[in-house]
């Protein structure tokens, strides 16, 4: 007779590390998880496998930025930076210098938003105020669109709202604070409180939700034009553990803030002046986009791509 229990498997323990992003434009969630079992590593992604060309790509890409080192990554982030796009005329900018919140980040005119017209029809607004400090980021093979502008300025919280309800934006990225080392990165345009409501010139914004918790906080907000009997609901996604000139604490929130954007849409997408972290969102976004699609990564030519719509650094 055999001992009870002599079948029986003994009991295998595991450890886990998931990570979590946005897939394709499909809506595909991506988790990379590592099991530590009898020394063996596994990768799974939720929906199906991590491909042999995916595992490479990542591979060859963390070997050509080991290979370059330090130094290596600080010369070409200058040669980044020095980058001039062929079109780089901004004359909008320069005449209406009282609604751009830094003399040294123009906005092209070969791809600033033209969105103030139809709501300036609208509203009697007069046409001077049809310029915004906001540019269209369309990114090749990026599952998500985007608009990037400066952190809005106390007198152009309207225009914001105005680009805002014309678009039918459903999301905005906030990624910096409105105060940031005891200066005003950017002004305070939203109510703040649950039920709270306020006005922006012609733009009526009421805060219908709010939540909060360690590093985001959230808005549902509805947005009407006066005299408008058709309002555009917008979701606000505020990181706040993101410090200027700084990273966030883990790059996992940045992660994280991807998969919480709606693909197939429109974003706004802002810090205080429109290039610095709303840039490396907009190239890591591009990137893993490039991951699913078994193409190289390739960070000088995204960054490139994005300096040919707005002066990204």
């Amino acid at each position: 007779m055999k001992r009870a229990g002599s079948r029986r498997r003994r009991r295998q323990v595991t450890m886990e590390e998931e990570v979590t992003v946005e897939g394709d434009a499909a809506g595909t969630s991506m988790s990379a998880v590592k099991s530590v079992k009898k020394g063996t590593v596994r990768r799974k992604i939720s929906g199906r496998p991590m491909t042999n060309e995916m595992e490479k790509l990542i591979s060859d890409y963390v070997n050509y930025i080991r290979s370059m080192g330090v130094a290596g990554l600080r010369r070409e982030f200058e040669e980044l930076k020095m980058y001039m796009p062929p079109n780089n005329a901004h004359e909008a900018f320069t005449a209406n210098p009282s609604r751009n919140r830094y003399r040294d980040v123009p906005c092209l005119d070969v791809t600033r938003l033209l969105a103030l017209l139809k709501v300036v029809l609208t509203l009697n607004v007069p046409p001077e105020t049809d310029y915004i400090h906001a540019n269209w980021l369309k990114m090749e093979g990026c599952a998500h669109q985007y608009i990037a502008t400066q952190g809005p300025l106390e007198s152009t919280a309207s225009d914001f709202w105005r680009m805002v309800h014309q678009e039918q934006i459903t999301t905005i990225i906030m990624l910096c604070k409105t105060i940031e080392d005891g200066k005003q990165k950017c002004f305070q345009y939203w109510p703040a409180e649950n039920g709270e409501n306020k006005t922006y010139g012609c733009m009526f914004v009421m805060n219908k939700r709010s939540e909060h918790e360690d590093k985001f906080e959230t808005y549902l907000l509805e947005v009407l034009p006066e005299g408008c009997s058709n309002s555009t609901i917008v979701k606000l996604i505020h990181m706040t553990d993101w410090p200027d000139r700084g990273v966030p604490q883990s790059g996992m929130t940045v992660l994280r803030l991807i998969r919480m954007i709606p693909a197939r849409s429109i974003s706004i997408i802002h810090c205080s002046a429109g290039i610095g972290r709303t840039g490396t969102v907009v190239a890591i976004d591009t990137l893993l986009s490039r991951l699913w699609k078994n193409q190289p990564l390739n960070v000088r030519l995204k960054w490139s791509n994005m300096d040919q719509c707005s002066f990204i650094v």
